[in-house]
């Protein structure tokens, strides 16, 4: 596996009478066919001379990409096939380094449904993870947007800011000259007067 994202192959794969019967279902992006491995099924005779099957089980195999990363593929395990965080963990570890794991056993058609539900989940999965990158970004394009405002509204209030002090150094500049302008006044009087 690797840190990016794509396809994972994976396998329900069992027995019937006389041979094996696999299912085979590639996923994702660049999905690729393989191989599907069957298991061989042994005949037996019973005691009414009818060939019976085996109770063997299918198993689900998820086998080893270079795309999928190892956290999309323990969330998958955990999701869709209800294991818990270690135990996905373990087979992801499993399916990274041994190029396969068998992810869930039992009946064909629990089988089917896993892997169906793989199909299906990692599609929900990634259209979730789509919309929450879509949401994640459209949040972001807001905070860009209130910064930029807030942005300009300190660039206003710096503004504001150095108007008023200009606006109050004029003032004491005028009440200066007032002054001034008082004490001649006085001065006139008493020269006058």
């Amino acid at each position: 596996m690797a840190d990016v994202g794509g396809s994972v192959r994976i396998s329900a794969v069992g027995s019937a009478v006389g041979s094996g019967v696999g299912i085979d279902l590639d996923m994702g992006i660049g999905a690729r066919s393989g191989a599907v491995m069957t298991a061989p099924a042994p005949e037996r005779t019973g005691s009414t001379g009818t060939v019976v099957a085996p109770d063997v089980p299918w198993v689900t195999i998820v086998w080893n990409d270079p795309v999928n990363l190892m956290s999309y593929v323990t969330l998958v395990f955990q999701k869709l096939l209800g294991h818990p965080r270690p135990k996905a963990e373990a087979l992801m570890l499993d399916v990274h380094h041994k190029g396969r794991a068998t992810v869930s056993s039992g009946p064909r058609e629990k089988m089917e449904a896993d892997v169906a539900a793989m199909s299906r989940g990692s599609a929900v999965i990634v259209e979730g993870a789509t919309t929450i990158l879509r949401a994640t970004s459209e949040a972001a394009k807001g905070a860009r947007q209130v910064a930029s405002a807030a942005e300009q509204a300190s660039a206003a209030s710096r503004q504001a800011a150095t108007a008023a002090t200009e606006q109050a150094r004029a003032a004491e500049d005028l009440a200066g000259a007032i002054e001034e302008i008082a004490s001649l006044a006085d001065e006139l009087k008493r020269h006058d007067g």
